[in-house]
């Protein structure tokens, strides 16, 4: 998130805040609620809405403008990292290692199994990333050339078999 649309936030929050009937008369308390209101901010991840107006810009940086049938795409590439950043904070509340017991009723602990499906999101967006063009291994110029059509007097056979007969 950058500074600037964090203190867009802060003071749009604020005056939803002020707006209350029962605002906090003590400084501390106030701050306290502030800085709890910003972890959660940071904390939360991006909605879906910002997820797909940043993969649009992304695109549109990249190729110069967005065409209609990537809209679907970017649609659902973002509800893919709203779903992820779900994921993830599920995975810091429970926590990263869970508590099992075996037969003997003993305890030991197991990697949360949010994980494996954390790491297949992470796959398919990166592959979903690649087919819109955000990625460093694509090149945008080779994504809207049309590709070259063989001919047969470009196929190496028919180069060999010029040759042959002379």
């Amino acid at each position: 998130m950058k500074k600037e649309d964090f203190e867009e936030k802060t003071k749009k929050a604020s005056k939803e805040y002020a707006s209350k009937k029962k605002v906090a008369s003590q400084p501390e308390t106030q701050f306290t609620k502030g800085a709890l209101w910003a972890w959660e901010l940071l904390m939360r991840g991006k909605t879906l809405a910002e997820y797909e107006e940043q993969y649009k810009k992304d695109v549109e940086n990249r190729e110069g403008k967005v065409d209609s049938w990537k809209k679907s795409l970017i649609h659902e590439l973002a509800e893919m990292r709203a779903e992820r950043d779900e994921m993830m904070n599920e995975i810091n509340e429970r926590g990263r290692l869970m508590p099992k017991q075996d037969k003997n009723m003993f305890v030991y602990f197991e990697s949360n199994p949010l994980y494996v499906h954390v790491k297949a999101l992470d796959q398919t967006i990166s592959v979903w990333r690649d087919k819109l063009g955000l990625s460093n291994t694509v090149n945008p110029e080779r994504i809207r050339q049309t590709p070259k059509q063989q001919t047969d007097e470009d196929s190496t056979i028919a180069t060999w078999m010029k040759g042959r007969n002379g």
